[in-house]
């Protein structure tokens, strides 16, 4: 739990105590999505990729595009990624960062020329 949704919980608990948590808890994300629609919605995404369906040109579901489709078959938005990472999950999906690569590193053989002309000096 992040510390933002801490804090949104702690004004509810000092109001109502107890009970303030229970109501904070009954009105999150995830009764947006209805057990059917969540169903529905892990099955096309298995089934398509977001190219097939023209929302990007990614091979693979990341959020932005999950965003997308979701708020076109279903009208819903979700306030915080955090709700788009759950529906990967619950469809069978990891969720994955992109890492930095470095595009330029230089081949085999140009770091053994390198390595001789370093033992030449």
């Amino acid at each position: 739990m992040g510390t933002r949704t801490l804090l949104d919980c702690v004004a509810p608990y000092r109001e109502k105590g107890i009970d303030g948590l229970v109501d904070y808890q009954q009105t999150g994300n995830r009764t947006l999505l209805t057990d059917a629609q969540r169903r529905e919605l892990a099955e096309k995404l298995k089934q398509y990729r977001p190219l097939d369906l023209h929302i990007s040109q990614h091979q693979y579901w990341t959020v932005s595009d999950l965003a997308v489709a979701v708020e076109q078959w279903y009208g819903v938005v979700y306030q915080h990624r955090d709700g788009y990472i759950r529906i990967l999950h619950r469809s069978g999906f990891s969720f994955q960062r992109s890492t930095k690569v470095y595009r330029h590193q230089p081949s085999a053989a140009a770091l053994v020329e390198f390595e001789a002309m370093l033992e030449k000096k």
